[in-house]
């Protein structure tokens, strides 16, 4: 093959390679497709301490009191459930506790319809509120909350309050909120306690180590500490209920 010929198949060559790719530079211009960027890596907020809250602090308390349900202070052991062990994620509660917090935020927000029922919605929205991601929901047939016998309704997607016989409240556990602690990701509440059996009062949960006091004494070092933690949420800014500690 003469020079001549072969020049002009590579000219030839070259125009069909330049066409290919204004073509593609083309289609790719009018698609407007940009390439994505990489997913972000989530951010991570350094635990710092940044300062010490007043107990009576409305924020303190609100969170404080999202961890109470009526099986707090019923007549059963029901009481000393937090207490058993020296930490307890909210991931690991039994399933009936997660509901008594729950209903007993329904009953006080008076989410109650007429009849006694609330919606599963109401249900899901008060899970979300105190324990955030930490807990998926799931429904429970039935559980006992206080004085009243909780039912899940199918047909109507609801739970319906029905009132038991023979319920006597005993207060079984004295506590008050001693101090408080802002970091950068949570809040830790610290909670002091005596435990009782109905008439005495004692330091452990075992009720065998007896107190003279009917009150919470702060200079007393043989009182129990337990600490609340509430992890921050940056995006939807709110705390939620995360563990409870035995302070050592």
């Amino acid at each position: 093959m003469s020079k001549k010929k072969i020049s002009i198949i590579v000219i030839i060559l070259g125009i069909l390679l330049l066409g290919i790719g204004l073509v593609l530079m083309f289609t790719d211009k009018e698609s407007g497709e940009k390439p994505k960027d990489p997913p972000k890596e989530p951010t991570v907020i350094e635990s710092k301490y940044i300062e010490s809250l007043n107990p009576s602090d409305d924020l303190v308390q609100s969170l404080y009191y999202k961890t109470k349900g009526y099986w707090y202070g019923d007549y059963d052991d029901n009481s000393y459930y937090y207490y058993k062990t020296d930490k307890l994620l909210v991931s690991d509660f039994e399933k009936v506790y997660l509901y008594n917090l729950v209903f007993e935020r329904i009953y006080k927000k008076d989410l109650l319809s007429d009849n006694l029922t609330v919606k599963e919605d109401d249900v899901k929205a008060e899970f979300e509120d105190i324990f955030g991601s930490y807990v998926t929901y799931s429904k429970i047939d039935s559980f006992s909350n206080g004085c009243y016998h909780v039912m899940y309704d199918n047909v109507s997607s609801q739970y319906k309050y029905l009132l038991t016989n023979g319920c006597v409240g005993l207060l079984k556990v004295l506590s008050e909120v001693t101090a408080a602690h802002r970091y950068t990701d949570k809040i830790v509440i610290e909670e002091s306690v005596l435990f009782s059996d109905g008439f005495d009062y004692y330091y452990d949960v075992d009720l065998t180590k007896k107190s003279n006091s009917t009150m919470i004494d702060v200079n007393d070092s043989n009182i129990l500490k337990y600490n609340y933690t509430f992890m921050y949420d940056n995006n939807l800014d709110k705390y939620f209920f995360y563990s409870i500690e035995k302070v050592k």
